[in-house]
Parts: C-alpha cells; structure tokens; sequence
C-alpha cells in the first residue's frame, strides 16, 4: 500500500464512499424534488378544481333544497291559499337568490295558466327599466319547461340576461295540490354570486377555469382558448353521461400546445367544473429548480470535498476520541470522562457531550418514573371513563323516554281539542237556533215556547253529556272508561236527535224520513245519543239542498239496526279505507258552508266499539252512502 499519511488516506476513503454516493443520492434527489413540485402542479390543479366544485355543489343544493321545501309547504293541505302565498313571498324576501317564484297550472295543450308570481322588487325595477314585461319575460320560457314535463323536476341551461346583467338558471317542480289541476313551481335562481366565484378565482392568472354541463355545454361564458379539440370537456362530458364522479388529471394536445387539465364533478349537480394550464407554463419553474439544484450540489460537493481534506487533517484524532465517548452514551453509559481541555470547538463539543451524558441520566430516570406514574393512572382512569359512559348513556334513555312521552301526550291533547271543538257545534247550533226564534218571534204561543225551551234543555243537557264523553275517550283508550248502562226507548231517542237537527236540515230544504220500530233496549244512552247524532248531521252536512235523509230503526234477533241513509256524493273505495281515521279529509265536502274537522267518524269508531255496536258504511261514489249500525239489546 502507498506510503500516505492517515489523513491522506482518510480523505481519499471519504471521497471514494461518501462523494460517490453522493452524487448518485444528488441526482435522485432532483428527479423526486422534479416529480414533487409536478406532483404540486397537479395538486393545484385538483384542488382548485375540487373546491370550485364543492362550492358550486353546496350553492345548488342549498338553493334546491329550499324550493323542494316550498314545494312541500304548496303540498300541504293544512294551509290555506293565503298563507301559500305568505310563504313564496318570504321564500323571495329572505332568499337573495331567488330572484322570482311563480306557481302556474297546466291548461292542456302545452299551455300554462298563472295562478301566483312573486319576484324581488330590484329585479322587476331592473326589467322596467329595460323596457321588459315580466310576464313576457317568463312566457319565453315557458317551452323550456314543457320540453321537460316528464320530469317532476328540471334544472335549465345558465344563461346571462342583459336586461339584468346577471347569470340566471330556471327550475322547476311539479307541485300536487289537493283538488287543483298539475301544478308547477317555477324559480328564476341569480347564479352571479356563483359567476364571480369562477371569474374572480386566482387560478385564472396562470389557467383557465370553467364549468361545461352533460351537453357540453358552457355554464357561464365559453373561455377563449381557439378552435382546437378539447379532450378534456369530451372526456368529463363522458362522465357525465355514465354518472361517473371521478377527479383525474391528464395531458392533451390543443392548437399544437401540450395542455395540463384537471375535472372535477360537484356531488349532486350534472356539471363538470374544468381547470387547466399550458404544460411548459406549468412546468417551467419545475425545470429552473432542477438547473438551480443541480448548480448547488455540485458546489455543495466541491465545498465538502475541500472540508473533509482539512478537516481531516486537524480534527482527525480528536473526532476519532470523541465519538468513541458519544458511542459510550448511546450505549447507555451515561458515567463517562472525557480528556480533551482545549478551548476550542472541539473543547466546547466534549462539555456537550459530558452535560448531555448527565441530561441523558436525569431524563431517562424521570422518563421511567413517569411511565410508572402514567400506567397507575391509566388503570384509574378506564375506570372512569367507563362509570362516565355508563352515566351518560342512562341520562341519554331518559332523555329519549321524556321526549317520546311528550310527542304522545301532546298528540293527544290536539286530538282531544279537536273533537271537542266538532261535537259541542251542533248541540250549541240548536241552543242559538231557538234561542233566536224565542227573542225574534214575539208573538210565539205558550205551547211553542215551552217546546223550544224543552229542546233547549235537552241541548245543553247533551253538551254537557259530550263535553264528559270526550274526557272518557282518554279513560277508552287507557281501559278506565265507564259505560252506563240504562234501559231507554230508542225510537223516542232517536226522535230527540232527528229534532234537535231538524232545523239544519230545514235550512237546506233536507227532508228527513224515518221508519221507526218501538224498541227499548239496554245500554248508555248518552253514547247512543252521540253516536247517532254526529252519523246524521254529517249526512246533513253533505247533503245538496232539496234531498232527503231515510232514517230507519227496526229488530234483528237480539240487536236493534239503525240506518241512515243520504242522497249526497258517496264516498270513493279510497274514501272508504281511511273513513273511520283521525283528521282526515275525504273526497266530499259539504255543501252549505259548514265546518268539518274529520273527527267525527273517528270518535264514532270508538264509541260504537266501547259499547258493543259495530258500524259499517254502502255507498257508490255519486249515489249516497248508508250508514249501518247494529246495537245489541240489552
């Protein structure tokens, strides 16, 4: 071997195994920090693409969401035509992008008839300003929807309005109103808000940012990039078609450019929001830094080449001491001396190595107390986490049990008030009747007075009796109800009842016709009474003026049957399913302005079951219906 020096020998050893490797390390360290910052391009690319799409995303269907809400307040059938209206108006007011709201029928023919139109008062002052009739401006429209009027809902192509200087889009839902013909909500929507997002997004000083629909289409305003192919829109526009939503980069060529492209796909909308750069803007700065890294490197080399040479030379032996002591500590040996007293770097370096030895000693001696400490506590602690799980998910059930309770009780108590509001109108009905005839007729007989006083009486007395059989329907339906059980004439009672409603049917020309048995029979009266009462001027209430009502009682073996019969609508087979429910509204209505709460039948139901009756309905829509009622005798 030659005759060098150890330093010699140390230096040429350093170059051959650390410079060498080096290099190759360098060399691969530019092509990652190349495919890194690429990686950062396309990073950009995606995310601005993806953000613009969840923002498009999160404005539609925040926007959708709201008409599909206004739709199902149209739907409901609890609320009246004004207050239909009070809630498109507040949905215009509240809601900046709804810039107008129009409820229309469907005429036949692919025309529409206006039933309702609100719109913000700056977009009606900018349409007048420009010279442009709103209802002009809507009809034009109109052959858009009926192009789509197989779907019960459709959003349209964006377009600028020039009148108004704003991106719009027009929607539509078919909106079902009870006993009104199709219906469609019609939403003019301002997307500017949307528009400036696009336009006014950074991306577009160094690329092109735009939107393209499942046509291919431009939302908003085409981007001024030539006549060339653009793979990019026929490739997310293919997507579209197939519902595909994945995020992807790719390279096409345009105009004989090389363009870097990212789509993006908002999770509810059918369109592709596009965002590209020409690759060698892209890539530029990728092939500076490489130039400028490689620059550094070989600097960075030649410096380290000419340290090691000197370094080795000085610092040699010494290094050589002291990283036999930093070997000692890393081992473990924390109890070590070191021999080196010069005031110099190397001197300061040994201090460290002495102080970080004592450092070592004292962290590692508290970092085991402390794992000592921490798996004490970790053994208390489990514990508590469980008694605290345990805690909250009881307070959770209780919760759930309270709150459930409420929604019942509450249920209850609307269903108690409606009925009670139902059944006390006829009785008190009769009582202002007479008591009218009795303060307006002055020359009423003795006979007649006493007449009306006793029906009168008889009135309030079975006001009362309800008002106390509403208060046991509770007691039914939890077992505690108790029925009275007295022998009364029915046919006296049922004439009671056909007189104490004789005066509603008069106001209608209702001739009523009975056919009445002599049967006394056993059970409660008052619940018989009810039960005949709220079947009868129900078929007063839906019958036409000038038609009659056949009341008929008569024995069946150990039963009495009581029919009454009208000449109204009927009831349709779907009528028929949800009869006897709670609050519901049937197919007919009646026909002199009286109120219905569709409750009556119900409570029939019930009281016809608590005494041992059963009741049943005949009826052919059109024809009349015919209430059957079997009652045990005793």
């Amino acid at each position: 071997m030659l005759n060098f020096k150890w330093q010699h020998k140390l230096f040429l050893l350093t170059l051959a195994v650390a410079i060498i490797p080096a290099m190759l390390i360098s060399y691969n360290m530019i092509n990652i920090a190349g495919e890194k910052f690429t990686d950062s391009v396309n990073f950009e690319l995606l995310t601005t693409a993806n953000n613009l799409a969840k923002d498009v995303n999160q404005f539609m269907v925040s926007t959708l969401q709201k008409t599909a809400l206004l739709k199902k307040g149209l739907e409901n059938p609890d609320l009246n035509v004004d207050s239909k209206v009070s809630l498109m108006v507040s949905n215009v007011e509240t809601n900046n992008e709804f810039l107008a709201i129009d409820l229309v029928f469907d005429a036949g023919n692919k025309t529409f008839s206006d039933a309702v139109g609100v719109k913000q008062e700056s977009f009606d002052s900018l349409l007048t300003s420009s010279g442009v009739s709103y209802n002009n401006f809507i009809r034009k429209r109109y052959d858009e929807i009926i192009e789509h009027l197989g779907n019960n809902k459709y959003l349209g192509d964006v377009e600028y309005l020039t009148e108004i200087q704003k991106w719009v889009v027009l929607s539509f839902y078919e909106v079902k109103i009870a006993n009104a013909p199709k219906a469609y909500l019609i939403s003019l929507i301002d997307l500017s808000g949307l528009g400036e997002r696009l336009f006014d997004d950074k991306f577009n000083q160094s690329g092109t940012l735009y939107i393209i629909d499942k046509n291919k289409n431009y939302v908003f305003s085409k981007p001024s990039f030539g006549t060339g192919e653009n793979t990019v829109v026929n490739d997310a526009a293919e997507m579209l078609s197939k519902t595909a939503r994945a995020s992807g980069v790719t390279n096409f060529k345009r105009n004989g450019s090389t363009v870097v492209a990212c789509f993006s796909f908002p999770q509810n909308i059918d369109w592709a929001v596009i965002a590209e750069m020409d690759k060698d803007k892209a890539y530029t700065a990728v092939s500076k830094m490489n130039n400028v890294f490689i620059l550094w490197i070989l600097i960075g080399l030649f410096l380290a080449a000419i340290g090691v040479m000197v370094f080795t030379k000085i610092l040699g032996k010494p290094i050589h001491y002291l990283s036999q002591k930093a070997n000692d500590i890393s081992n473990g040996n924390f109890d070590i001396s070191i021999s080196y007293n010069k005031n110099d770097s190397l001197g300061v370096l040994s201090n460290s190595l002495l102080n970080m030895s004592k450092s070592l000693k004292q962290s590692f001696s508290k970092i085991e107390q402390q794992n000592i400490e921490l798996a004490e506590y970790n053994l208390t602690l489990e514990d508590k986490v469980k008694e605290r799980t345990i805690e909250l998910k009881k307070v959770n059930e209780n919760l759930q049990d309270a709150y459930l309770k409420v929604l019942e009780l509450n249920k209850e108590k609307n269903e108690f008030l409606g009925i009670a509001a139902h059944d006390l109108k006829n009785p008190l009905a009769a009582i202002k009747g007479f008591g009218n005839i009795l303060m307006e007729e002055p020359e009423i007989s003795r006979d007649e007075i006493e007449q009306f006083a006793q029906i009168i009486v008889s009135s309030s007395d079975r006001m009362f009796s309800i008002v106390s059989s509403l208060l046991d329907i509770n007691k039914i339906e939890e077992g505690k109800i108790i029925v009275k059980y007295n022998e009364f004439e029915v046919h006296k009672s049922l004439l009671e009842i056909i007189e104490s409603n004789k005066n509603a049917a008069k106001n209608k020309d209702i001739e009523i016709i009975t056919d009445l048995e002599n049967i006394t029979a056993v059970n409660d009266k008052e619940i018989f009474a009810q039960i005949i009462d709220n079947i009868l001027s129900n078929a007063i209430k839906f019958s036409p003026v000038e038609k009659r009502i056949f009341v008929k009682l008569n024995r069946l073996d150990n039963n009495f049957i009581i029919s009454v019969k009208d000449e109204g609508p009927g009831f349709t087979e779907e009528d028929k399913v949800k009869l006897f429910a709670k609050f519901v509204k049937l197919s007919a209505r009646p026909t002199g302005g009286e109120n219905s709460t569709g409750l009556g039948l119900s409570i029939v139901k019930k009281l016809t079951e608590l005494i041992g009756a059963d009741i049943r309905v005949d009826s052919i829509y059109g024809q009349g219906a015919e209430f059957i009622i079997r009652f045990p005798i005793s």
